[in-house]
């Protein structure tokens, strides 16, 4: 069964429209976004995810806890018909490893957090692409850069 995230796209995109701006309507330890800016930051990141290859169907994964970057993200993907692959931050890299060879992600995008602003896996201003999908050997998501 194939479903549309056409109708919830557009239907924030009204409410955004309807609203005047100025109330956060998402809130999370990453930041606060009005619906407005929840639409701007989810088109800026489709657009960004285009621009790096990914195509309707492709996987994107997320690696991290719950937050307001990864709702845009979800949906930065329903626009552009992705498939949003988060990964549990719990695991071990092993676990990782094996998750990402095996669904094969076209990217893995990084957002920086309240207490590691730096420390995350990719910078939040690019997305890599990666070539070869599971980790090195000794290799972890904090070692990967852009």
């Amino acid at each position: 069964m194939t479903t549309s995230a056409g109708p919830i796209l557009a239907a924030l995109k009204a409410a955004a429209a309807a609203e005047d701006g100025q109330q956060a309507r998402l809130l999370g330890d990453d930041g606060s976004y009005t619906l407005a800016e929840v639409v701007a930051q989810s088109e800026r990141l489709a657009a960004t995810l285009s621009a790096l290859g990914v195509q309707p169907g492709d996987r994107v994964a997320h690696l991290g806890k719950n937050s307001a970057a990864l709702l845009i993200l979800l949906f930065a993907c329903a626009r552009m018909g992705c498939v949003l692959m988060p990964l549990n931050w719990r695991l071990s890299g092993k676990e990782w490893a094996w998750m990402l060879d095996d669904a094969a992600p076209r990217v893995l995008p990084g957002f920086p957090t309240r207490n590691h602003p730096r420390s995350c896996s990719v910078p939040s201003a690019a997305l890599r692409v990666r070539s070869s999908h599971a980790l090195a050997p000794g290799e972890s998501t904090t070692s990967m850069s852009a």
